[in-house]
């Protein structure tokens, strides 16, 4: 049976009727502190992998890299155009279209098995 007789608990309140907030300092600490084993526990262990790979990147041609460079942005921005004759007269902009297909490329990159029907839901 319910007791209607039974208060609710209320978060604690000031005199004043405002409800308590976290003190800037506590707060500030805490983020440190995580931000501080974000670093210590994500980034350190992985900066000697880095550094190596840093080295090895001065072995590449730099005109290679430039024509490499040149035809990723070529590839990037003519993927779009397609896209739009794809879809006809009820298209979005060029540039709606080009953010859907970075973004796609980019959520690509990160999780497998790729996204082309959420490429083709976003777009309609």
């Amino acid at each position: 049976m319910i007791d209607a007789t039974a208060t609710h608990t209320r978060p604690a309140r000031r005199a004043d009727g405002r409800p308590r907030r976290v003190p800037r300092r506590l707060l500030a600490l805490v983020s440190t502190g995580f931000l501080a084993a974000v670093i210590w526990w994500v980034i350190v262990p992985q900066y000697g992998e880095a550094a190596a790979t840093l080295r090895s990147l001065k072995k590449l041609s730099l005109p290679l890299v430039l024509l490499v460079v040149t035809l990723e942005l070529s590839s990037l921005t003519a993927y779009p155009g397609l896209t739009t004759s794809i879809l006809g007269t009820k298209r979005p902009h060029y540039a709606t279209m080009f953010r859907i297909d970075l973004t796609g490329l980019g959520v690509n990159h990160v999780r497998p098995w790729g996204l082309s029907v959420q490429r083709l839901a976003l777009s309609t």
